[in-house]
């Protein structure tokens, strides 16, 4: 009866960790950004990384932009990375959208939507100066820019 109960545990947890979605907790200890708030930064560079909690692509570059951050906290030549949690529809609804948005040269939050996750925006002097929306151009971008 014992082993029983054990066996269902076990598949119970087990089920758990391949149907639940979504990312780790390695997300929650880059410093985080709300929509309204992604110009307020007080930096000439940074990044603001989109992800969701039930993005499939998320977790595949997280480990790449958990590192980049970590670097990009030390190291003053490199732009700082924040991240914004599309999946928190109370604060960050605003930034979803339907249709594809081109938003390059954006100056205010309100300009900014995107259908997708991930999502990697390149903010210069209050400029949206890159907006890259693909796994593998992202971590180009972060690779590119580290140390």
């Amino acid at each position: 009866m014992k082993n029983i109960k054990h066996l269902i545990l076990f598949l119970i947890l087990m089920i758990a960790l391949f149907v639940l979605p979504g990312c780790s907790k390695t997300y929650d200890k880059i410093d985080q950004v709300i929509y309204p708030d992604i110009f307020k930064i007080d930096q000439d560079e940074y990044y603001v990384f989109v992800y969701r909690p039930q993005c499939t692509v998320c977790p595949q570059i997280e480990e790449d932009v958990y590192n980049y951050a970590k670097e990009a906290k030390h190291k003053k030549k490199m732009p700082n990375l924040y991240v914004l949690n599309k999946g928190d529809t109370v604060i960050n609804g605003g930034i979803a959208s339907d249709d594809y948005v081109d938003f390059v040269g954006a100056t205010s939050y309100t300009e900014i939507k995107t259908s997708t996750s991930p999502f990697l925006i390149l903010i210069k002097n209050g400029v949206v100066i890159k907006a890259i929306d693909t796994k593998t151009e992202i971590v180009i971008e972060l690779q590119s820019r580290g140390a």
